[in-house]
């Protein structure tokens, strides 16, 4: 076994764990990303909330509903359009302080998610074409 043939079994090596490391990785993140955040109350929870006052305020925010309650807890809502619009609806018959921020997201901010994917995708690719550039010197030697 010549030198070049063991330093490529090595580099093989290295990149097919790097390979299963960053595939890992991934599925991980997938799985952390469709869980819901620990805040997150029903349609239901939050008109019961409305109705025995314990919202103060409710913030419209990137199509987003967040309850603030009396101790200062914020809640988010995963609802429909027409439950949002019922929920706003009785937020205004109880006098619950309401605030719109529909702030518009920089342009600076899908340069860096384009950045982001670019650098996450671009590893495995990298791990392919080494692996072809060995196996190909391999192939001559």
């Amino acid at each position: 076994m010549s030198c070049n043939q063991k330093y490529s079994g090595i580099v093989k090596g290295f990149l097919m764990v790097s390979l299963v490391a960053f595939s890992l990785i991934y599925v991980g993140s997938i799985s952390n990303r469709n869980q819901a955040p620990k805040n997150t109350i029903s349609f239901e929870e939050a008109l019961n909330r409305l109705q025995s006052n314990r919202v103060r305020e409710i913030n419209l925010k990137n199509n987003q509903i967040n309850l603030l309650d009396s101790e200062n807890e914020k809640y988010s809502l995963n609802i429909s359009e027409g439950q949002k619009i019922e929920l706003l609806k009785r937020g205004n018959s109880l006098n619950v302080a309401m605030t719109f921020s529909d702030e518009p997201t920089p342009p600076l901010v899908y340069l860096f998610q384009i950045l982001f994917w670019l650098f996450f995708i671009s590893p495995p690719i990298i791990v392919v074409l080494l692996l072809i550039i060995i196996k190909k010197m391999d192939a001559r030697s």
